[in-house]
């Protein structure tokens, strides 16, 4: 009886260090999104393109790293770019074709994924089900990384606005009404886009800033703007996206750190 009672009380001491193992670090991970957003994003971002690849070379995926290795070249080359200066007018367009074709293609991919589960599930066929599987990996894996890349490189794509400082309060935003905010260069009549706090700018610069980065502000005022050509929720900062995205992520990336940590605490108890 007396044994009895000490396998209780350990198992309750292992179970309480656990518990406040697990609350630690997702407390700690919620500090560290909330001051440190940038770093967060980052290491979030840079765990993402690295994990799944070393977990292919173990299991001798080659397809995988393939199409990996193609995606993070021209997404590279994409973002060496997107860091030139001065901007060329092309950009911006070239880079929201890029990742929107890595969108349609991750959707496609899922719509193909899912058909190919379910028929090789109602029908037995083993094979079909397998192939469902790994096509719908790949459009969650790569959909998400191409989202994250898109964003991260529009954090860069874009020159910085001026603002004109006249000792009053609040500082006055300024942009030239004849060239593009965004890429500086100069707006011709056919594709200009002027949004509701009058600042001009190219049609595919300001998508790119709205679809591709997800912002809903306007680059130089930081005004909260209503942009009317939306037509999917990748192309909007939905919030319902971001939740998925975020859970995707903590899946990925850090349910295995978890795993690997609470491992080692019970090697360690």
């Amino acid at each position: 009886m007396a044994v009895s009672e000490a396998n209780m009380v350990v198992l309750l001491v292992f179970t309480v260090i656990f518990v406040s193992f697990a609350l630690a670090i997702q407390v700690a991970m919620i500090l560290w999104r909330k001051c440190h957003p940038r770093s967060f994003d980052i290491a979030t971002f840079c765990a993402l393109s690295c994990k799944p690849p070393v977990f292919a070379y173990m299991t001798s995926s080659w397809w995988f790293i393939i199409f990996w290795a193609i995606f993070f070249s021209i997404s590279t080359v994409a973002f060496l770019k997107a860091l030139q200066r001065p901007l060329l007018s092309s950009t911006p367009g070239l880079i929201f074709i890029w990742f929107y074709l890595v969108h349609n293609c991750s959707f496609l991919l899922w719509m193909v994924g899912s058909m190919a589960f379910l028929i090789g599930f109602f029908t037995g066929v083993s094979w079909l089900t397998n192939f469902g599987i790994l096509c719908t990996l790949y459009a969650v894996y790569f959909g998400l990384v191409g989202g994250d890349f898109a964003m991260l490189i529009t954090d860069n794509l874009f020159l910085k606005p001026g603002v004109n400082h006249t000792g009053q309060i609040l500082p006055i935003f300024f942009a030239d009404p004849l060239n593009c905010s965004l890429c500086g260069h100069l707006v011709s009549s056919e594709s200009r886009c002027i949004i509701s706090c009058d600042h001009t700018y190219h049609q595919h610069c300001i998508r790119g800033w709205h679809m591709i980065g997800k912002k809903s502000t306007c680059p130089v005022c930081r005004e909260k703007v209503d942009y009317r050509f939306d037509r999917n929720p990748w192309e909007t900062p939905d919030e319902v996206l971001q939740i998925y995205h975020k859970f995707i992520r903590w899946l990925v990336v850090y349910l295995p750190m978890f795993l690997l940590a609470f491992g080692i605490l019970y090697k360690v108890l």
